[in-house]
């Protein structure tokens, strides 16, 4: 029992990053709330994840480039191969999905055009850098 409902779950968070064209199609635009993190959980010295989308104070195009900017402390360096993005309360991960839709940057990515589907999604953005400190984001994106 456990296990398909894990795998439903899988397949569902799937479906709604992924990658649907009609999804894609019927949604008008879409915008990004980030979430207040948790004090307690960040490690001094930890990157930082800024995410800079023109969705970020009003509603943008389908399909819209999302910017997502690493900072790592003057005495380290991000290691990008640590990304991870997590969905949903379960935390299923997502990366090689949201990946597919990202080229990388000056200090972080840019997704393109991925194809999200109406709704709220919550996502959790981690990276790490060379002293294996872990920075966090928490973000909502909003398909409307």
């Amino acid at each position: 029992m456990g296990r398909k409902l894990f795998r439903t779950w899988t397949i569902a968070a799937l479906t709604v990053l992924g990658l649907s064209a009609a999804a894609h199609a019927a949604a008008a635009g879409f915008r990004i709330e980030e979430e207040p993190a948790a004090a307690a959980s960040a490690q001094p010295g930890a990157p930082v994840i800024e995410v800079e989308a023109a969705a970020a104070d009003a509603t943008a195009e389908p399909g819209a480039p999302i910017r997502l900017v690493f900072k790592a402390a003057p005495d380290a360096h991000i290691v990008l191969g640590s990304f991870k993005v997590l969905y949903g309360f379960w935390r299923i991960d997502i990366t090689s999905a949201i990946l597919r839709h990202a080229r990388p940057a000056a200090g972080g990515l840019v997704l393109e055009d991925a194809q999200i589907p109406r709704g709220e999604h919550k996502l959790l953005l981690q990276v790490r850098d060379d002293k294996d400190r872990q920075g966090e984001m928490r973000v909502s994106l909003v398909v409307q």
